[in-house]
């Protein structure tokens, strides 16, 4: 073989090795974008909480008073009244925005039990009932994989979604929904994240296989 054929061969070869790097940094890009784009969507719907709120305070502070409250308001501002030692810190105000305050006190109450309810009973009894019960197909075709085949957990969600022949972008979603829930650990450490089944989801998704076979 010449030099000729040596030196196109190696440059065949880098050509190769440089599309390989192409295709792993633009498939690393992409899920890293993923996780941006949802990090920032929670952080919009924080902001519009906390706008909501600052409205509920300023309505509260704002609006006028009736007659028994502005009644308070002058006894409270009356020499007799400042002479004496305050002994209640409650003013007419702070009363009518507790009040105001309590029903989205009690939303936010809801929305936490609800967040608290998503977790699944992390034995093998409890995640063998999620799966036969709860679990949809995405779910337990990626909890299969994991299984199977645990090295994939460290190809991220593209490798994973070609595997189980679904599109990125859901499969993405369920193994954030299946993290949340407690079903896998994510490793955060670098990018693309890594997936590992826990040890009572292991037995559970085994259990699970077993039963079907």
């Amino acid at each position: 073989m010449s030099r000729a054929d040596d030196l196109r061969e190696a440059l065949l070869r880098v050509e190769n090795l440089l599309e390989r790097l192409r295709m792993e940094y633009h498939r690393d890009m992409a899920e890293r974008l993923f996780y941006l784009e949802h990090e920032v969507l929670s952080l919009r719907r924080e902001l519009r909480r906390l706008s909501d709120i600052l409205e509920s305070l300023y309505s509260a502070l704002t609006a006028p008073l009736g007659p028994l409250e502005a009644h308070r308001l002058r006894d409270l501002t009356s020499r007799e009244v400042f002479s004496e030692p305050v002994r209640s810190s409650t003013s007419p105000t702070s009363a009518i925005f507790e009040e105001r305050a309590k029903p989205r006190r009690k939303r936010a109450l809801r929305s936490e039990r609800k967040e608290a309810f998503g977790k699944v009973e992390l034995t093998k009894d409890g995640v063998l009932r999620y799966l036969t019960t709860e679990a949809n197909d995405t779910e337990l075709r990626i909890l299969r994989l994991l299984y199977e085949n645990p090295d994939y957990g460290n190809r991220g969600s593209t490798e994973i979604a070609r595997m189980i022949g679904k599109v990125r972008e859901h499969t993405a979603r369920t193994l954030k929904k299946l993290c949340e829930k407690g079903l896998l650990i994510r490793e955060e450490g670098g990018i693309p994240y890594a997936y590992a089944l826990p040890r009572e989801v292991a037995e559970a998704v085994k259990a699970y296989l077993e039963g079907r076979a």
